[in-house]
């Protein structure tokens, strides 16, 4: 399952804010809570994303989507049933990149809103290096920016032994850092790395380390 989370909202022609939905009319983000969405994440691995558009029943929104990674853009209309004040659309997939929709309401005139998130689908390739400092291994690498860095080890057939660290990787360039206490006498050693980037997206390396 992919999740889906909001990167921003901006209102173009008003001074509405998400929270308050002051104007009476929105597109949300739905939340997929079998994937634990939350909406204050900055980007999504959901390639399907289900998207509410509310406001005065029976009113049609206009909305422009851009993928401002690659440029691709689409312009469609959303008809509100005349019974319920929002229909729930369901897009198509959607490759990775920013995205922007820009939407209007036929009932409120030429008010204009902005909606940004980014879809992230898989984890990038990182490298993870290893230097031994006193009574310490320590483990750095370069990953995805607030990514979630797991790092353990443990003598080869001897997982009982297993010491571990979780760590976040800086915000602005990813690096990241993780010291393990040494494991002394031993020639070789399993080490399992695993990252897990702000959309949910996982990835997990197992090696073999000989004489650290």
């Amino acid at each position: 399952m992919k999740k889906l989370a909001i990167l921003s909202l901006s209102v173009l022609a008003s001074t509405a804010s998400f929270g308050a939905f002051a104007s009476n009319f929105y597109v949300q983000l739905m939340e997929d809570t079998d994937s634990g969405l939350s909406t204050i994440d900055a980007v999504t691995s959901m390639s399907t994303p289900t998207i509410k558009f509310k406001a005065r029943r029976d009113s049609v929104f206009n909305y422009t989507l851009v993928n401002k990674t690659t440029g691709d853009s689409t312009t469609d209309s959303v008809i509100l049933p005349r019974m319920i004040s929002y229909r729930l659309i369901k897009f198509p997939y959607l490759v990775d990149g920013e995205y922007e929709m820009t939407y209007r309401n036929s009932y409120y005139g030429p008010e204009i809103k902005k909606m940004s998130f980014v879809i992230d689908s898989s984890v990038d390739a990182y490298k993870v290096e290893h230097r031994v400092s006193g009574d310490e291994v320590i483990f750095t690498s370069k990953v995805e920016p607030d990514s979630l860095f797991e790092v353990s080890f443990h003598p080869e057939n001897r997982s009982m032994e297993k010491v571990g660290a979780l760590v976040t990787s800086d915000s602005n360039d990813g690096y990241v850092s993780a010291s393990l206490p040494l494991i002394n006498g031993e020639s070789n050693y399993t080490v399992t790395y695993k990252v897990t980037d702000k959309a949910g997206n996982k990835k997990t390396v197992t090696n073999l380390l000989t004489n650290l």
